[in-house]
């Protein structure tokens, strides 16, 4: 293949008890690349972006992400990703994230103010 290498699973394994969701998985991204990863439930397709992301540590093989360990701030902060379920870190306040009076202001918006929002 051309082209740097951005994302690679080697080897990776991941057992969720005794279910082997992974199994020796090889995969890379390269630049200028579009990846899907398409296949049916339990396939393990979110497993292997969430260990390439960092999200998760595989039990064996390994990942990398730019050339660094996945887990990371300097790689990870090059990446967008929206996952099927989207959630805030455990350690993740919206205080912490300043994001508080933002946060506030969306939720306490009246029906009449976000009809004239839209509107506008």
């Amino acid at each position: 293949m051309n082209g740097e290498c951005l994302a690679e699973l080697s080897g990776v394994s991941k057992r969720y008890g005794n279910v082997l969701a992974l199994d020796g998985l090889n995969l890379d991204v390269r630049r200028g690349e579009l990846l899907a990863v398409l296949g049916p439930n339990g396939a393990g397709k979110t497993t292997a972006i969430s260990l390439m992301l960092g999200l998760q540590q595989p039990d064996a093989g390994t990942a990398s992400l730019f050339h660094q360990p996945p887990r990371r701030l300097e790689a990870r902060r090059q990446v967008g990703v929206m996952m099927q379920e989207v959630t805030l870190a455990e350690d993740l306040r919206v205080h912490r994230a300043g994001l508080a009076e933002a946060f506030t202001k969306l939720t306490h918006k009246t029906d009449h103010e976000t009809t004239e929002e839209t509107a506008s």
